[in-house]
């Protein structure tokens, strides 16, 4: 579904406990754990995904371009 992020690797929890860093800093430096993002309009997504599957790689719908200031996670303002 559409803005559903995958489960977060522990490795991005110890940095920002140990490390004392903000979520929104974990975000903007390390998309935690999003790897590559591809953008393209919705009509396409499942033709993207397919692609992507085809070759291997996992990929799925993380959320959508909208006229609005910031970076939203689920609805939360991150950036």
């Amino acid at each position: 579904t559409l803005e559903e992020v995958p489960p977060l690797p522990e490795i991005f929890r110890l940095i920002q406990k140990t490390g004392h860093v903000s979520e929104k800093e974990m975000y903007r430096t390390f998309n935690m754990g999003i790897g590559l993002i591809a953008v393209c309009p919705d009509s396409e997504a499942d033709r993207a995904i397919r692609i992507f599957g085809r070759h291997g790689q996992e990929a799925f719908r993380l959320g959508r371009v909208i006229e609005r200031k910031g970076i939203r996670v689920k609805g939360t303002l991150v950036s």
